[in-house]
């Protein structure tokens, strides 16, 4: 997953719009095993010619919380749920550039432990 990070960001550098990507999430992994299901968010920290590329934790869920499994409280969600998709809840049609441009994407809340010790060092 880092190598596509690190891709996006050198493609980025090619036209000097690298600070774009600053704390970015730019790629999401799913993790998963018999038990649980993971979300990561990986996004790079430029700090002059150094990138550093961080792997942010978003979501874990256990598969076996008896909540999810309990047909009462799945109508109860079920019934709480507008039949109605407002706006807000409707995936935007826009490009990658767009929503870079148009800061679709939101930085981490807080700091994420290294992923690799890989780094990127331009020459020149």
């Amino acid at each position: 997953m880092t190598m596509a990070v690190k891709g996006v960001v050198e493609l980025f550098k090619l036209v000097k719009r690298e600070k774009v990507l600053y704390q970015e999430i730019l790629a999401f992994l799913v993790s998963h095993d018999h038990r649980t299901v993971r979300i990561y968010g990986y996004y790079p920290v430029l700090d002059g010619k150094k990138t550093t590329f961080y792997c942010h934790p978003i979501q874990s869920h256990h598969f076996s919380d008896q909540s999810s499994h309990d047909a009462a409280f799945l109508l109860r969600e079920a019934d709480s749920q507008s039949s109605r998709v407002g706006s807000r809840d409707v995936t935007p049609d826009t490009s990658l550039s767009q929503r870079i441009d148009g800061k679709a994407f939101k930085k981490p809340k807080k700091k994420a432990r290294p992923v690799e010790l890989h780094q990127s060092q331009d020459a020149g």
